[in-house]
């Protein structure tokens, strides 16, 4: 095979702040003027994160404005910590980000909030409130530990990260053998395959990183809306793929560009890497399924067992 690792490709889009609106004991549908108030919602606290970031930026320890704002917020998070409440554990993380974020903090007390919200989110086993809740945590996702996270995902697809990943390694990779060496050589004139290829791999991606569209309402399911193939040196090819969908809280449309990179040679095929980006802000995509993906997609092509 080709030299040296390769590991996943490209970047995602990045994203803003915004505060939750995740209900405290249950999300409901919005309809679509909740979605206009939320959406003026985003806009009115990203300014009002912006006015945050440049109030406290000069600040110092003990600093009386900003020790006044964090004990406000910090009251206001330990009553919902005693009620449960998700909505304004997420409010007080995005609240406490701007602060912490300014003056450095060591142990950022939002990822504690954050990681507070996703084990009660968690404790509900609602699939529907976990794939909410991961929509709405926007930039702050990154609080989360790898546990809550994978256990979120777990309970929107219904399965365990490694079942998930069988599951999507299988679809996904017999097509492959099949096409083998040829998938790469440009002179091959037979291409009428590419579409099934392309629905399998571009939906295999995009589950692994918007886990939430599995729980698309019917009319809504995710698509292939167009592709190609490029061949972008020797024994490579770039599968190309845009893919439509809705996000789960909003119902609001969005596109996927996907663009999966694969080596090969006499000794069979191998996936370089993906690059993803989408018109979704809130929040960012997670890559960090894509890439687990690309391994063991690796595996199974070259015959061996796959990773639990």
């Amino acid at each position: 095979m080709r030299p040296g690792p390769v590991g996943l490709a490209g970047a995602p889009i990045r994203t803003v702040d915004a505060f939750s609106v995740v209900g405290a004991s249950h999300l409901t549908r919005f309809t679509v003027e909740d979605r206009m108030i939320y959406r003026a919602l985003l806009m009115a606290v990203m300014v009002l994160g912006a006015l945050a970031a440049s109030w406290t930026q000069p600040a110092v320890a003990g600093d009386k404005k900003s020790d006044d704002y964090k004990a406000m917020i910090e009251a206001r998070a330990a009553t919902a910590h005693q009620d449960k409440n998700v909505q304004v554990l997420v409010e007080s993380a995005f609240a406490l980000y701007p602060l912490e974020t300014a003056a450095k903090a060591a142990k950022p007390r939002y990822q504690a909030l954050m990681n507070e919200a996703a084990e009660i989110t968690l404790q509900r086993k609602d699939k529907v409130e976990a794939a909410k809740f991961l929509e709405v945590s926007g930039p702050l996702t990154d609080a989360l530990n790898a546990n809550n996270r994978r256990q979120l995902i777990a309970m929107i697809v219904g399965k365990s990260q490694s079942q998930f990943l069988k599951d999507q390694t299988a679809q996904v990779s017999g097509p492959l053998k099949k096409r083998g060496v040829e998938l790469v050589d440009p002179e091959v004139a037979t291409r009428g395959a590419d579409k099934d290829l392309a629905e399998l791999t571009g939906m295999a991606a995009l589950v692994c990183i918007r886990p939430s569209t599995l729980l698309a309402e019917r009319g809504k399911e995710p698509r292939l809306t167009s592709y190609n193939l490029t061949f972008p040196g020797a024994n490579r090819a770039t599968l190309n793929m845009k893919m439509a969908w809705y996000g789960a809280f909003l119902g609001t449309p969005y596109t996927s560009d996907i663009a999966i990179h694969f080596y090969a040679d006499k000794t069979g095929l191998e996936v370089l890497g993906i690059d993803y980006t989408d018109t979704c802000f809130l929040p960012r995509p997670d890559l960090s399924l894509a890439q687990f993906l690309i391994t063991q997609l690796n595996m199974t092509l070259k015959g061996k067992t796959l990773n639990d």
